[in-house]
């Protein structure tokens, strides 16, 4: 995830090294799904995913399944493996804060915490 402007001070001068080393340890895949980073993978509703290496469907979970979800809709993604901060706090980065995820995993993760800082900040403003 591309890191905004005004959060950018508050990560390590080392950062692109500490995320690749992160993306590297886990195998280049995601650690919740299995995505491959870099691949273009066939991606249907709730998260699941063909993995092109075993000729099967995976769950968003990383499992693999025996349903084809063949009646319903699907369109191939670039998957991009991104390092997340479990805690959403960047100054962390102990290896058990942080956690190689595809987009997907990571804006899924991320969305109920970036839906409470919203609200925080509608409530500050209308104080």
């Amino acid at each position: 995830m591309p890191i905004r402007p005004e959060n950018k001070a508050r990560y390590p001068s080392d950062w692109k090294e500490i995320s690749l080393r992160i993306r590297e340890e886990a195998g280049q895949l995601c650690e919740w799904c299995q995505k491959p980073n870099g691949e273009l993978v066939t991606v249907a509703s709730g998260g699941r995913w063909y993995d092109a290496t075993c000729y099967m469907w995976r769950g968003n979970d990383g499992d693999l399944i025996s349903e084809d979800p063949l009646e319903e809709e699907k369109k191939d993604i670039k998957v991009v493996l991104t390092c997340a901060h479990l805690n959403h706090t960047p100054e962390d980065n102990r290896r058990e804060n942080l956690a190689a995820l595809c987009q997907a995993c990571h804006l899924a993760y991320d969305a109920p915490h970036k839906a409470a800082e919203r609200l925080r900040r509608k409530n500050e403003n209308d104080s």
